[in-house]
């Protein structure tokens, strides 16, 4: 094909692996260490008794919503509150599922 233009590879460009692959070898070496695999399983499960609280508060909180949704009179605005609700709930089941994976 007469038309069709072939591009050089730009000087250094090949070279831009070597960093990220010395740079995968060094985590691997870090993570090795026992210290630090120690402090990073400690995190992991901070990390995770975080999640499983924050859904506990979300849930209290969608409890606490839907009890004061319940007291208003009107009714589009009392709608529009449990409407959001229920999809607060879906995504709360989903979060619930997700922290119990943790």
């Amino acid at each position: 094909m007469p038309n069709v233009l072939r591009f050089q590879t730009p000087p250094g460009r090949s070279s831009l692996a070597a960093p990220a692959q010395q740079a995968s070898e060094s985590v691997k070496t870090e993570l090795l260490d026992p210290q630090l695999l120690t402090r990073l399983i400690e995190l992991q499960t901070e990390a995770k008794g975080e999640v499983k609280r924050v859904v506990s508060l979300l849930d209290l909180l969608v409890s606490h919503v839907g009890k004061a949704a319940s007291r208003i009179a009107d009714p589009d605005t009392k709608k529009t509150i449990v409407h959001e609700l229920v999809l607060i709930e879906e995504a709360l089941q989903l979060a619930r599922k997700m922290a119990m994976d943790l």
